[in-house]
């Protein structure tokens, strides 16, 4: 996908070299044409006549060279002109864009007229317009803005999209010569549809699913055209959405023997890697060519949800009802599969979803001559039914076969966080998926591990979800600074409430196992959202009648306290705990709140003790900062405490379950070795470069350093030895370690603002000592009372203090 680029790139772009090539290449077709026309009237026509003399063999191969030549040069004027049209039309774009960025700084520096005020500000750095008001009138002036910011800032983010759309088409345009052949007639359009023509031919091979060559070259030729939006239309129309499906879905399918029941038969070597790379590719290639409106693409886009309540299978002769007595898969069933990969255009992914969920909603129709319905069991209908299973569909997990095609809708609006914000907005839609729908086992889950009972469908679910909540794919790189729009806020505050509500059924979300990959990334963007829950007494809930100025300076400290950027997610102590406990229970999850839990509270106290920081804005005085800091890092040490104990329920209580005494599969140092903070742990040197806040950078560096290589060995030992362990012992090293990583963590970020601002009287050891102390026994607090249920707290009665 094509990269925005800076603002600062666009706004100070310099121009004049394009505009030079440009006017110089507008010229360049009308000179071949001259070349050519000299070419012919004084060597071609001359040389080609009797009267010249010439005869024999080596005159007609001399002709026909110089007709080469000539052919050569018209074909070199046309692509000139192509190149030329194409360098006007890039370059209008990015002038347009450069002038909009202009128009945006006007307006925010416009000087005001008749005793008005401009409160707007500019940050070039992140082209980010936003409001500086005085403090004592922020509130009310922030809301009087909030219109005029959302224009601007939508009209430099599209500037910015559609001047790095124009510099990767005109990179291209510069860079087009198919296969080195240099000037000849195949304009990107024309080279395209050769692409396709050799994509469908090979394709059309009757080994083509079973011949690892065949498939790596249209793998090849699919990946050639990565980004190319001429063969991704083209590919798609040329043989229509049916085709297309059917393209995978018989690629897909295996061999079966000659049986009953038939079974599979094994592919051969190299196979299963090429359709695995082909359905990637092919789900690249449609998901580009789904954003274009041109009527042919219209058509195919309506052709595929029409296509997705029908059976692809074959169809029994004789047929009276359609493709219903057809063999599986359905048209859903296929398409979803190709669109787990790409980013599909939000319209089109509104209106599959909406005929997709009106389909999913359908009863089951049972087979056979008496058929009837089965009210009960919807998703039946995704199944086999005695038929051979569509389970080949996705290349993938084996806990995700690819038969549900909720999952890989899921999976398309994961990585379209517009789309997914507004289906989650739905009330109706976000209820059917997280409250109301049967998610069925798609595959076979492991029993252990860190994706121990995982479903695709469960999986895919906190991917959606996590696009919606942040407003970016959710596998994108995590911003150091988030800001999440009021409906982002509003469907976590949702979850979040829905998870911790255990009593009443109507309003509770089952938090899946496999959810918290997604999420678990989508929380650590909402920490400070997160540090305010954790908080009583900061005036939540008092907006109403019982508002007054008390609750009204409360909320105004919290927010210097823990500032956030956009909108608030709403949860209160409870909720707060009960995510971060859940969340906790996961590797992946638990890694990336943790370092996200340490690098806002680093940010948070460097603003504190800076010195340079008026004193209006921090949330006390400088006599009072110590204060300050006992208390983020007492809610900091929370965090920690909530998440060891959350780590130890995942070692210890499925233990519990199955036995009194621990067992080494159920408790794997893969569960929490050098992984635990899956792609986010480098060398601990290598922070201090990475974050632009050196405190947050020897923060998450300390903290790392205390899992590199160490996470889990001494849970090894005693796991490994030969004498019997009671739960209590690991309990116990799980919590001490901890414990002590935290202080080490809180230790290096009061050290380093020490050091970064010369201040000599914070008391370093004592602070990082008592907010550990009081943070684990806030979190022991809280935990027992909200998941009291827990099997290590059954089985590990006290903890250590």
């Amino acid at each position: 996908m094509t990269k925005t680029l800076d603002y600062l790139t666009v706004r100070h772009v310099n121009l004049t070299a394009l505009r030079a090539a440009v006017k110089a290449w507008d010229k360049l077709p009308k000179d071949f044409e001259e070349v050519h026309t000299s070419f012919d009237r004084t060597v071609t026509k001359p040389l080609s006549t009797e009267r010249s003399g010439w005869h024999g063999e080596s005159h007609k191969a001399a002709v026909k060279h110089f007709n080469a030549v000539q052919k050569q040069v018209v074909e070199a004027a046309g692509q000139a002109e192509w190149l030329g049209k194409e360098m006007s039309r890039c370059l209008k774009i990015i002038e347009d864009a450069k002038k909009a960025l202009k128009d945006v700084e006007d307006v925010v520096y416009e000087k005001p007229t008749a005793g008005a005020k401009n409160y707007l500000k500019l940050n070039t750095k992140d082209g980010v317009v936003y409001v500086d008001p005085p403090k004592d009138e922020s509130p009310g002036i922030t809301k009087a803005y909030r219109e005029t910011l959302a224009d601007l800032n939508h009209k430099i983010l599209k500037a910015l999209r559609e001047a790095a759309e124009a510099d990767e088409d005109l990179k291209k345009a510069l860079n087009f010569d198919p296969y080195g052949k240099g000037f000849n007639s195949d304009t990107p359009q024309l080279q395209a549809k050769k692409d396709v023509d050799a994509l469908y031919k090979l394709a059309g091979d009757k080994d083509f699913k079973r011949d690892p060559k065949l498939l790596s070259k249209v793998n090849g030729i699919l990946a050639k055209n990565d980004g190319n939006t001429y063969f991704a239309e083209e590919f798609a129309t040329r043989k229509g959405a049916k085709g297309v499906l059917e393209l995978w879905y018989k690629a897909a399918q295996p061999d079966y023997e000659d049986a009953m029941p038939p079974d599979p038969k094994d592919r051969p070597k190299g196979v299963d890697k090429q359709l695995a790379a082909l359905q990637d590719n092919l789900g690249n290639t449609l998901a580009l060519a789904s954003h274009s409106d041109s009527p042919a693409m219209t058509k195919w886009k309506q052709d595929v949800i029409d296509l997705g309540y029908q059976r692809m299978g074959d169809q029994p002769p004789n047929a009276a009802m359609g493709t219903y007595r057809a063999a599986p898969p359905y048209g859903f069933q296929v398409m979803s599969n190709l669109m787990r990969t790409g980013k599909w255009d939000t319209g089109f992914l509104n209106d599959y979803g909406a005929e997709l969920k009106k389909v999913d909603e359908k009863p089951f129709m049972t087979p056979g001559p008496y058929s009837h319905e089965e009210k009960a069991v919807p998703e039946r209908k995704w199944l086999s039914y005695g038929l051979n299973p569509p389970n080949y569909l996705n290349f993938g997990a084996e806990y995700d076969q690819g038969q549900d095609p909720f999952t890989g809708y899921m999976e398309a609006l994961g990585h379209n966080a517009e789309a997914s914000t507004d289906f989650f907005s739905d009330k109706e839609n976000f209820d059917y998926v997280l409250r109301d729908r049967k998610w069925f086992p798609d595959g076979e889950s492991p029993d252990s591990g860190p994706h121990k009972d995982w479903q695709g469908g469960h999986v895919a679910r906190g991917h959606a979800l996590a696009a919606a909540t942040t407003g970016h794919a959710w596998d994108a790189p995590l911003p150091l600074n988030p800001s999440h729009t009021q409906a982002q806020a509003d469907i976590m505050s949702e979850f979040i409430k829905g998870v911790a509500t255990n009593n009443d059924q109507d309003k509770h979300i089952e938090f899946a196992d496999g959810m918290s990959q997604g999420m678990g990334r989508a929380a650590s963007e909402y920490m400070p959202d997160i540090y305010r829950g954790l908080r009583d007494g900061g005036g939540e809930g008092l907006e109403g009648p019982k508002w007054d100025e008390g609750a009204k300076a409360a909320l105004a400290a919290e927010a210097k306290l823990y500032p956030i950027s956009g909108a608030v997610a709403d949860m209160d102590h409870r909720e707060a705990t009960h995510l971060l406990f859940r969340l906790g229970q996961d590797p992946e999850a638990y890694g990336n709140l943790m370092q996200a839990q340490k690098a806002y509270a680093a940010e948070v106290l460097d603003h504190e003790f800076n010195p340079n920081v008026p004193a209006d804005e921090k949330y006390s005085p400088p006599s009072k900062a110590e204060a300050t800091a006992q208390e983020v890092l007492g809610t900091s040490g929370e965090i920690t405490g909530t998440m060891a104990m959350a780590r130890q329920e995942a070692l210890v209580g499925p233990a519990v379950i199955k036995d009194a005494e621990f067992e080494k599969d159920s408790l794997s140092a893969r569960l929490w070795g050098n992984s635990t903070f899956g792609a986010g742990v480098t060398a601990a040197t290598a922070y201090a470069k990475w974050f632009p806040n050196p405190v947050v950078g020897a923060t998450i560096g300390a903290l790392t350093a205390g899992y590199e290589g160490a996470a889990a060995n001494d849970i090894d030992k005693m796991i490994t030895s030969t004498e019997g362990i009671k739960q209590a012992e690991v309990a116990s090293a799980v919590y001490d370690a901890e414990r002590d990583r935290n202080v080490n963590a809180d230790t290096a970020m009061l050290n380093k603002i020490k050091e970064r601002y010369g201040l000599e009287d914070i008391a370093v050891n004592a602070l990082s000592q008592t907010g550990t102390k009081d943070g684990f026994g806030y979190a022991n607090d809280s935990v027992s009372r909200t998941a009291s249920y827990l099997d290590s707290m059954d089985q590990v009665p006290s903890l250590p203090n």
